[in-house]
């Protein structure tokens, strides 16, 4: 049976955030496979997808207008999947469209970080609208037919925050597709640009306070009152000027000259900055996953993470895990690692060994698999 399967792609595209890498991996992934069922991707602009994805011949763009965030903008989805007579619709985000009853929806949810770390967040919009959020996820819980989430750790949220039944939670680890290499042009350009000229810590990521970049600067300036070397802390993403603990962290600990900000960057630029990196390092103290540890072990670049069980569970053994509390562990975590060529061969073999594993198209086959049990059908993704 060949069915009509549609996934709405107007989330995190402008720029590209964690739920839009979420979905191009799984396009890309979908690209590589044999995809049995006719394929449409909503895009709120025809440019919001790659070239590769839309000349691919495999699926077909459709743009839809209005916010999919906003429910009442809704109405031109629902158009859109009456008028294609859609069978099965996938939202990578939790706003898939409450009314309509035509097919079958599988909503991907990555965290419920909001409600499982709403102390973090103080009086910040996201403490306030949390048990507005809780009830819209609920809502949202009860109109799909399937859930799929991204680790073991936020299935056991699912279940535990908003008393979602086990039978209809489905886990699919994130997949990452390789990013491009850079140039050596791309990559002097962004030595140039930042003014790397030693050895180049990186965090690729967002502000939030979950993300502690607070501790990273605290570990960053232990590590430079004993070392000798030329050493800069880059912060890789958009600024937020809701969360600046970096940055007050920095002038009070007098390392803002060394700690860089890029603001969004593109992805050859994101690429090449990797390229450019002497180790990863991301000491969230709350993850659904952590695709940049992915992107940066399938670079081959030394991996640091917090010590925390959804990080055991991306990471496996390629890299190390740190407790999040422990400024000075990571200051030595980080020196080991600049210091002993021979640990970060080690991190950097298995790191790649691990992305390797966690590719868009086993995660693309998991999800199309999952598509296929809820058309009844027997074909496999």
């Amino acid at each position: 049976m060949v069915a009509a399967i549609a996934i709405d792609a107007r989330y995190g595209n402008n720029p590209i955030s964690g739920i839009g890498r979420y979905t191009l991996n799984l396009l890309s992934g979908m690209m590589q496979g044999e995809m049995q069922h006719e394929l449409t991707v909503f895009v709120s602009r025809a440019a919001d997808l790659p070239v590769y994805i839309t000349q691919s011949g495999l699926c077909e763009a459709v743009v839809v207008p209005g916010n999919p965030h906003n429910p009442w903008d809704q109405r031109f989805l629902h158009a859109e999947l009456y008028r294609r007579r859609i069978d099965l619709l996938h939202t990578p985000d939790a706003f898939a469209p409450l009314l309509w009853r035509e097919g079958k929806i599988v909503v991907t949810i990555h965290d419920i970080i909001p409600l499982v770390c709403r102390r973090s967040f103080h009086s910040g919009y996201k403490a306030r609208l949390a048990p507005l959020w809780r009830f819209w996820l609920k809502l949202q819980c009860r109109r799909a037919d399937a859930i799929i989430t991204v680790s073991r750790q936020s299935e056991a949220d699912l279940k535990r925050h908003l008393a979602v039944p086990a039978e209809k939670v489905h886990v699919v680890l994130n997949g990452v597709e390789p990013m491009k290499t850079p140039t050596a042009e791309q990559r002097e350009e962004i030595r140039s640009r930042l003014g790397l000229t030693g050895r180049t810590i990186l965090y690729v990521g967002r502000r939030d306070p979950t993300k502690n970049l607070g501790l990273l600067v605290k570990a960053f300036s232990i590590l430079r009152s004993h070392s000798s070397y030329d050493v800069k802390l880059v912060l890789a993403g958009r600024p937020d000027e809701r969360y600046r603990e970096a940055e007050e962290e920095a002038a009070r600990l007098n390392v803002t000259g060394s700690v860089i900000h890029t603001g969004h960057l593109d992805d050859g630029a994101l690429a090449a900055l990797y390229c450019e990196a002497d180790v990863f390092v991301f000491p969230s103290i709350y993850e659904g996953f952590g695709l940049p540890l992915l992107e940066a072990s399938g670079f081959g670049i030394p991996v640091i993470a917090s010590d925390i069980p959804v990080f055991s569970e991306v990471l496996g053994d390629a890299g190390i895990l740190v407790d999040p509390n422990a400024p000075h562990a990571w200051a030595d975590a980080i020196e080991s690692v600049l210091n002993e060529p021979a640990l970060a061969a080690m991190l950097a073999q298995k790191g790649l060994l691990r992305a390797g594993q966690m590719t868009a198209s086993r995660q693309a086959s998991a999800t199309v698999q999952l598509y296929n049990r809820f058309l009844n059908t027997n074909s496999e993704g």
